[in-house]
């Protein structure tokens, strides 16, 4: 028998055949391939995972009510609330704490990392849905309990990021606990009686529970509220937290100098109420009416530069602060008043059933934020336009208005320079004064007050000299 080869073989039966019908590969569905059965149920996995997804709701998706997730449930709220009705008995209440804050976060933290793993055993406490013995239950009253889907995604990734993401259900967990733990730290040190108890325990138990049953959410294999399980918001955190770091130093910067400006604003307000007059205390020497007008002048002096060099420097001072906060931290404030603003705005057109993006074009992400840039180029535009082109009354108006704030300016500066000249010249002619009425005892005295003398002598010339000079 002569062989015939295999080629001519395969295109015999392929001529016999005909044609041979198109096969589209999109159309496979591979859960329906047959698949090693599995060791726990003997039913091939792609059947049980396609009569299941044919007797699920695949639009809807809900985590798995299983035993150990109800048995987790339980024993915090029971450890909770047995917490907060022994807390007048400390050995109980330790002793409840130690348990829940030790064993019991011990073994929650194992049994998670053990039951997301599809081997997990006994399949009946990890992995059983309790919902499919209910729902049977519940069909012999002809009640129908909805059916969906429950089946989980593995949250390890294949290319591992450096840090892990961080998402908005792990920035609200950090949240709460920041914030319930600073308001039970707060009240205890006020020394509340039962705010703390009542805080540590809606946060141990109502919190908790709600968390722990919106963190199933995150193994949805549809990807159920992407927005909080899935995006990175890592930028928007380290933009926020840079924001609220250089907020806080500008704001410890605010209050030193507000501190500043607020002990010259209380010494000016002390000299005013005290008086002008000489002191009336009993005992006290006579005042020559020589005297009294040097007080006067040294009280002048010292009231102005206490308001111009303490109080005006400190508002300088809290201007240029406000000034860089503004630079630095305004638009990082922005983008977070845009982020914040994008959900509630599409909270109100369903609420209030109108189209606010009805002029807005969300690729270039339109929000409050620029509806508010836009009015104020606006306007910013109208004004230019309006100093651009003044009319004759406007120029009027604005020529009177810069010569009255130019003379204003000009006798302040200039009465301000000779309050303090006068007072520098009448300090020294004082010192003189007093210096000279006393009786010499020694030749050191004599030789003091002539140096001194001859210092004031030439001081005071020099200082009238130099605020001659600055006037002219």
């Amino acid at each position: 028998m002569s062989r015939i080869p295999l080629v001519a073989q395969s295109q015999d039966i392929r001529a016999a055949a005909g044609p041979l019908p198109e096969v589209l590969i999109d159309n496979i569905e591979l859960d329906h391939l047959p698949r090693p059965p599995s060791p726990s149920t003997g039913v091939p996995s792609g059947l049980g995972v396609a009569l299941a997804r044919n007797s699920r709701d695949s639009s809807s998706w809900h985590p798995k009510v299983t035993a150990y997730r109800l048995t987790f449930v339980a024993v915090t709220i029971a450890l909770g609330t047995a917490k907060a009705v022994k807390a007048s008995d400390s050995a109980v209440s330790v002793t409840i704490e130690w348990v829940s804050g030790i064993v019991i976060l011990l073994l929650a933290f194992f049994f998670t990392q053990y039951e997301i793993k599809d081997t997990a055993k006994p399949y009946w406490f990890f992995k059983a849905d309790m919902m499919d013995g209910v729902r049977a239950l519940f069909q012999r009253f002809e009640i129908n309990i909805p059916h969906y889907d429950t089946e989980e995604r593995s949250l390890e990734v294949l290319i591992k990021p450096k840090h892990p993401p961080v998402t908005g259900y792990r920035i609200i967990v950090t949240a709460a606990a920041i914030s319930f733990g600073m308001a039970k730290a707060m009240l205890s040190y006020r020394g509340q009686p039962t705010a703390p108890t009542t805080v540590e325990w809606a946060y141990g138990v109502v919190v908790t529970v709600i968390l722990y049953s919106l963190g199933l959410y995150e193994t949805s294999a549809n990807e159920v509220l992407p927005w909080l399980f899935t995006t990175d918001y890592s930028l928007q955190v380290a933009t926020g937290g840079l924001a609220i770091g250089f907020t806080v130093v500008h704001l410890i910067g605010l209050a030193g100098v507000g501190w500043w400006t607020s002990a010259w604003g209380f010494g000016v307000a002390a000299v005013i109420k005290s008086g002008w007059g000489p002191s009336t205390e009993a005992g006290s020497p006579p005042v020559t009416a020589f005297d009294l007008f040097f007080q006067r002048v040294f009280t002048l002096m010292w009231v102005v530069m206490a308001i111009v060099m303490g109080i005006g420097g400190g508002i300088f001072v809290m201007c240029l602060i406000l000034y860089s906060w503004v630079n630095m931290a305004g638009p990082a404030i922005l983008k977070g008043i845009r982020f914040a603003w994008r959900p509630f705005r599409r909270l109100l057109a369903r609420l209030l059933s109108i189209d606010l993006d009805a002029d807005v074009d969300d690729d270039d992400d339109e929000t409050l934020v620029n509806y508010t840039g836009s009015w104020t180029s606006r306007l910013t535009r109208r004004i230019q336009r309006i100093l651009d082109n003044p009319s004759t009354g406007l120029q009027w108006a604005f020529t009177i208005a810069t010569g009255v704030a130019m003379a204003v300016l000009y006798v302040l500066v200039h009465g301000v320079a000779f309050i303090i000249a006068f007072g520098w010249t009448s300090m020294w002619f004082y010192g003189l004064k007093s210096l000279w009425s006393q009786r010499m005892e020694s030749w050191f005295m004599l030789c003091f007050a002539l140096v001194w003398s001859g210092g004031a002598s030439v001081a005071v010339p020099t200082f009238v000299e130099f605020g001659f000079t600055s006037h002219n």
